[in-house]
């Protein structure tokens, strides 16, 4: 009987030991497993993808007006060259108040606060659209100068124009840059692959009489027919120089003679 007794308060006791470890047993596994899943990191699977090397085609529907981010997971391609000279893709910069009242490639004067962009080919004046392919967000654009010239890099946007596509604090996006407009010539491959050399503006006139008159008391102008909205201008330059630094030395010469002007980049 006694023996029974110990032999039952032993099987208590082991049964409330085995029920406590399991007990511990189920705590220890719950617990760690159910923060695993509120980690800090981010699922590299869910973050657009922008892969400079893959050979996504350009030219495709950016998907604006869908109200989803349509191409948040396109591959943006490095290679510039496309079938469709009218639309590209590649990464987007910017540039700010560094620049912000200094001279633009075409002669104008940089605002960091207008829509505007520097492209490396495009003619001046080409108005174009560019959407950033990680929010679907688009702005348009007018260029004015020149540049990128870092790689892989096919539009560097005034600040304005990158705050319109939310890219301010990330830096550079990737996009989808589209010609909506030409600008001072068409857009065709011969525009494209000119080679771009500097000049002195010395006027500009609607009629050409007048700009003749004025390049005849210059030696070494000339009179350039240009169309620009549907109207005809014809601009008075001064030679043409390799380097822009070249042209303004020539420009304090000719102020120096009394001929007001502005040095601007033109394509050749």
């Amino acid at each position: 009987m006694i023996e029974f007794i110990k032999s039952n308060n032993c099987m208590k006791y082991l049964s409330v030991f085995v029920i406590a470890a399991l007990l511990l047993s189920s705590c220890g596994v719950l617990g760690p497993s159910s923060r695993s899943g509120q980690s800090d990191q981010v699922n590299s699977s869910t973050r657009p993808s922008v892969n400079a090397g893959s050979n996504a085609s350009a030219g495709t529907d950016a998907g604006k007006g869908s109200g989803t981010i349509a191409n948040a997971n396109r591959s943006v391609s490095n290679d510039r060259s496309t079938s469709d000279r009218n639309s590209t893709e590649g990464i987007a910069s910017w540039y700010g108040s560094d620049f912000h009242g200094k001279q633009t490639a075409n002669g104008e004067i940089y605002d960091m606060n207008a829509r505007t962009a520097a492209h490396r080919s495009l003619p001046f004046n080409t108005k174009v659209r560019v959407t950033n392919l990680i929010n679907n967000l688009s702005v348009d654009v007018r260029i004015n100068d020149r540049g990128p010239y870092i790689k892989d890099r096919v539009i560097d946007l005034s600040r304005a124009a990158a705050e319109s596509i939310d890219m301010i604090g990330i830096g550079t996006a990737p996009v989808l840059v589209q010609v909506i407009g030409e600008g001072d010539r068409p857009v065709n491959q011969e525009n494209l692959n000119s080679k771009e050399v500097f000049t002195v503006q010395l006027g500009s006139f609607s009629s050409g009489e007048d700009a003749g008159m004025r390049s005849d008391a210059i030696r070494g102008s000339r009179v350039v027919e240009v169309e620009l909205d549907g109207q005809t201008y014809f601009r008075v330059y001064f030679k043409t120089f390799r380097t822009r630094f070249q042209a303004e030395e020539a420009l304090r010469k000719l102020e120096s003679s009394g001929f007001e002007g502005f040095v601007r980049q033109i394509d050749l």
